[in-house]
C-alpha cells in the first residue's frame, strides 16, 4: 500500500488499485512529515 498524502491518492501496490482521497491540509501534511507530534515540536524548536 502506497499513501500519497498530498495528492489524496491510495494505490494498492498488490492489485495495482488506485483510489482517491481527501488531501490532508498543510499543517496536518508537516506533522506527518516531521514523524508525528514529538518530531514536529523537535523541529520546531531547533528553529
Amino acid at each position: 500500500m502506497d499513501i500519497d498524502f498530498t495528492n489524496g491518492v491510495i494505490r494498492n501496490e498488490t492489485s495495482g488499485e488506485k483510489y482517491l482521497c481527501s488531501t490532508l491540509p498543510p499543517h496536518i501534511l508537516e506533522l506527518v512529515q516531521a514523524g508525528g507530534l514529538i518530531g514536529y515540536l523537535k523541529k520546531k524548536r531547533k528553529k
